[in-house]
């Protein structure tokens, strides 16, 4: 496959969607799989994806040992014109999951968890200011 970086190479697309698509890739400086986010290279998401990045780097920042179980940002890059946002690869997206489960909804308690585990990651930088 083609390569991102010197050390990223392609696998297969494992999504697609407004955004752009996510892409698997092999990676040979740490011999794992990761999971790429793909965004198109318009101005709109190109500042959507800094956005999402500093969220992504606020949460990592507060909750560095993931206690929380938060998806965690491993690096960024432009390719082409194109961010690119680098994360562990894990076996299903959210919408997978929910397919695979015919979209029974969430548990309101559990809703309620990710909601209020969201909301702490996002609020506790700015209270350190």
């Amino acid at each position: 496959g083609e390569n991102l970086l010197p050390h990223l190479v392609i696998v297969k697309e494992i999504g697609k969607g407004t955004f752009g698509k996510v892409v698997q890739c092999w990676d040979c400086q740490s011999s794992s799989y990761v999971a790429i986010k793909i965004v198109r290279s318009t101005k709109k998401f190109r500042a959507a994806a800094k956005e999402e990045i500093k969220v992504l780097e606020t949460i990592k920042k507060t909750d560095p040992w993931n206690i929380y179980g938060c998806v965690h940002i491993v690096s960024w890059f432009d390719f082409r014109g194109h961010i690119c946002i680098v994360f562990r690869r894990y076996s299903l997206s959210l919408y997978r999951f929910l397919k695979k489960n015919q979209f029974i909804p969430f548990p309101m308690h559990h809703v309620q968890s990710i909601a209020s585990v969201s909301y702490t990651h996002l609020t506790l930088p700015t209270k350190r200011i």
